[in-house]
């Protein structure tokens, strides 16, 4: 491969404790073009009614000849043979290995349902043959948008200064209202765990400006509420219009942390109101970038794993067949759904498989990408547990196949526990294990000398 430096001129050349990485970005607009049905919120049952924003496919690529590429879309989740068949295209394309393959999602929720494999019994009504169908070609659109961001953000590199800082945005607010003990509905829990911290990741070129920014929130896109029938990316396509109007040519790119038990507060106010949340993440942005950034030196190294997550008291058939019967319209549709693949003789899953992915640039950044919607205990163990290194937590990443609760959370019930497994399809609730489980993953793939 001839290097980039020599096909792009000599920069200048870099300062002490700095050194020139290859970078590219590139984005690619999948805001649908014909009438399809939002996800996010289960009781929708009409088409979206207008586009107030643009969604998105975003790439940045990093390092020369085995780059790392991430891509973050504005959709609730993406789907897993999306991932899969974007990873496998890049494979044979440009030799990358699946570790070096992010695909992150803002987990918006007023942008079209991606597949009928995500939230398969989420809505009250199920779709009619040509609202699947629709579904089906978004999902398509999605993957031909992901792979062309990808391409062009490969093809698009050039040298660029990499740098890292940490600030912190207040408006994410814990969600789960608890009265003695247990999960008594969704509000405001000031005493609940959130994390506020909002890394940023930055870009720049050979002569000084900002090609790229990647900032991170562990906030619920959930600003707009149900009767917002409209295709938007809430706080995050905000935060990204923000960041990329004060650095004009420059891309945005928001990435969304452990914070499944936690939505922007306050919330319900419309798009006004995303766009205040989104100002506040890139007012933070601006506060960071007229500071001290630490540099990035190396490209990184990567891994690919999966968590097997224990789940409890799953369903034998008979008591499958006596919940298809329920009058609640998605506990049937859950039920029917594993009695289908007992008959194609595809037993009950006892686990759920979750992907961990762990980027890690020597010891001067780490970043872990989570499957699922994890809540923000986890981030904040991990805060706890390693306070003096660089780590970066990213979930909604490469699979989304449920809410991956806490044991605390299990202990007090309610919709991260409980009923949101029934919207994921998933056959049962999770074992207590399930966080020492997945928290013994983590650590293992931090390097042993950060242990």
């Amino acid at each position: 491969m001839v290097l980039l430096l020599a096909l792009r001129g000599e920069p200048a050349p870099a300062g002490e404790g700095e050194r020139w990485i290859a970078a590219g970005t590139a984005k690619v607009d999948i805001t649908p073009e014909e009438p399809i049905r939002l996800s996010g919120y289960g009781n929708r049952v009409e088409p979206f009614e207008s586009v107030v924003q643009k969604v998105w496919a975003r790439a940045l690529a990093i390092g020369e000849e085995n780059p790392v590429v991430l891509v973050s879309v504005d959709t609730v989740a993406i789907p897993v043979p999306v991932c899969e068949n974007a990873a496998a295209a890049l494979a044979r394309e440009y030799h990358l290995p699946r570790d070096r393959v992010a695909f992150a999602a803002t987990h918006t929720h007023t942008a079209p349902h991606p597949s009928r494999t995500v939230l398969p019994t989420f809505f009250k009504e199920v779709f009619t043959e040509d609202e699947a169908r629709a579904v089906d070609r978004y999902e398509q659109r999605m993957l031909e948008g992901i792979l062309k961001a990808a391409r062009e953000a490969l093809a698009n590199r050039q040298p660029a200064k990499l740098s890292w800082a940490e600030g912190s945005a207040n408006f994410a607010g814990n969600r789960r209202v608890i009265t003695d003990g247990k999960w008594t509905g969704f509000g405001l829990n000031p005493d609940g765990p959130v994390d506020h911290r909002l890394p940023l990741l930055c870009a720049k070129d050979a002569s000084g400006n900002v090609v790229a920014l990647l900032a991170g929130y562990a906030c619920h896109c959930t600003t707009l509420g149900p009767k917002d029938n409209h295709v938007h990316g809430d706080w995050a396509g905000c935060a990204v219009e923000a960041m990329e109007r004060e650095h004009p040519g420059a891309m945005g790119m928001i990435i969304i942390g452990c914070g499944a038990d936690a939505n922007p507060n306050p919330r319900g106010g419309g798009v006004e109101q995303a766009r205040q949340h989104g100002e506040t993440v890139a007012a933070e942005v601006e506060r960071l970038l007229g500071g001290t950034l630490k540099p990035i030196t190396v490209e990184p190294e990567s891994v690919f794993t999966h968590a097997s997550l224990p789940l409890r008291d799953v369903p034998d058939r008979a008591a499958l067949e006596a919940m298809a019967q329920s009058e609640d319209s998605q506990e049937a549709q859950r039920a029917r759904l594993h009695l289908a693949g007992l008959d194609d003789g595809k037993p009950v899953p006892r686990t759920v498989e979750l992907p961990l992915q762990f980027w890690r640039f020597r010891d001067e950044l780490g970043m872990l990408f989570l499957g699922g919607e994890v809540v923000s205990g986890y981030g904040l163990t991990l805060r706890r547990e390693f306070p003096d290194r660089p780590v970066w937590i990213t979930a909604y990443s490469n699979a989304v196949p449920c809410y991956i609760p806490t044991a605390q959370i299990l202990k007090e019930g309610g919709y991260e526990a409980e009923r949101s497994m029934v919207y994921y399809g998933q056959p049962a609730i999770f074992d207590p294990a399930v966080e020492e489980t997945l928290l013994k993953v983590m650590r293992d793939l931090f390097p042993a000398e950060w242990r």
